[in-house]
């Protein structure tokens, strides 16, 4: 009997998990719901504490399990077995149209830190809302975050934690951040033109604690 219930148990949890949808931003993060609408400039996903709006120019892929049809807001809702379609037409547009739902702004302080920070060089280059996580070269044992804000006033904002909290502010411009990724592509903790964006202002180190 016991065995029984533990069987049922595990076909209850497995069945939970196939009908759950996963969407992957082009960032790196990943998002686990159920897509409940879809159009050609967003979707909204219902992760089961709340609901996401987020833009189709975003996304990477969406990993769909759910085998039902995904409704849209233009699904042709006439159907053959209708007997009078017309009537049906005239009570939806009757229908005022709900409000848009607003979409929401990703922090990316929230996002989960990718390990070893694979993508950082892409997503510095496109400055896209990023966050990943790696061990300092110099500091054993310490892991290092970079985060990526996006674009302000044509400007991309990049914040990394540093040893004895110490924290890198850095304002690029388009081509300052393409000299960095560019760097950062072939190696994750070195980049020279650090330096330039240090003389410039652009990056600044603040936090320190005194020794």
């Amino acid at each position: 009997m016991k065995k029984f219930f533990f069987f049922i148990l595990l076909l209850f949890l497995i069945c939970s998990l196939c009908d759950a949808d996963t969407i992957e931003l082009k960032s790196g993060a990943f998002f686990e719901g159920t897509v409940i609408e879809k159009t050609e400039t967003f979707i909204i996903l219902d992760t089961g504490k709340t609901i996401l709006k987020i833009k189709t120019n975003e996304i990477e892929n969406i990993i769909t399990q759910n085998t039902n049809e995904i409704p849209t807001p233009a699904a042709d809702l006439e159907s053959p077995h209708t007997e009078n379609p017309i009537e049906l037409q005239a009570e939806i547009l009757e229908t005022p149209p709900s409000e848009p739902l607003e979409p929401i702004i990703i922090n990316p302080d929230n996002l989960p830190a990718e390990k070893d920070c694979p993508q950082l060089s892409l997503n510095l280059q496109n400055c896209a809302a990023y966050k990943c996580a790696i061990e300092d070269p110099l500091v054993k044992g310490f892991i290092s975050e970079h985060t990526i804000y996006g674009l302000r006033d044509n400007y991309c904002l990049w914040k990394q934690t540093l040893p004895h909290n110490g924290i890198m502010r850095c304002r690029l411009s388009e081509d300052l951040r393409t000299k960095i990724a560019a760097e950062l592509k072939s190696d994750v903790n070195n980049s020279p033109s650090l330096d330039e964006a240090f003389k410039n202002d652009a990056c600044h180190i603040s936090g320190y604690e005194q020794k």
